[in-house]
């Protein structure tokens, strides 16, 4: 797993053996004729930037099942997914309970698939904790406020071919 921004998660973020805990997120890559689907994110982290739809697992789902569930709620768009890119660690000191500071997770582990249109493609909207959502060519992409690293992921998954 690649950690992003290079940072270490510090002691507090480590379980009673001493490793490192990690929120399983998800994240969803749906390239259609040259032009990949993203979400304005409405909430922290990265609020207000442009992202791959996606979000956190819930309890006893499959990472598989959840990008299809977050990519129907953040766009509504129906998917199938094609096979898993990559899992990135991205630091944050999240709290296991709302309110409790002393009890983070190192960050999320975002299991970051690559998609395909589950039947005919819909129209592409913003709901869930989206504030806007869009199609983008690799040169528009250039344009847009992203969250950090993601233009440097999409061109090593080589995902505009």
């Amino acid at each position: 797993m690649a950690v992003a921004g290079g940072r270490e998660p510090s002691d507090r973020h480590r379980n009673g053996d001493g490793q490192q805990v990690w929120l399983p997120a998800v994240g969803g890559v749906l390239v259609v004729d040259g032009a990949i689907a993203l979400v304005r994110r409405g909430n922290a982290p990265a609020r207000g930037l442009w992202s791959l739809p996606g979000g956190r697992v819930e309890a006893d789902e499959d990472p598989a099942a959840a990008v299809v569930r977050e990519m129907a709620e953040e766009t509504g768009m129906m998917v199938v997914v094609r096979h898993l890119l990559d899992v990135i660690q991205i630091p944050a000191a999240v709290p296991l309970r709302p309110g409790d500071p002393d009890e983070c997770v190192a960050g999320y582990a975002i299991h970051e698939f690559l998609l395909a249109p589950a039947g005919p493609l819909g129209g592409l909207r913003a709901s869930s904790d989206a504030i806007d959502a869009g199609w983008f060519t690799q040169p528009e992409l250039t344009t847009l406020d992203t969250t950090a690293g993601l233009r440097e992921h999409l061109r090593r998954w080589q995902v505009w071919g």
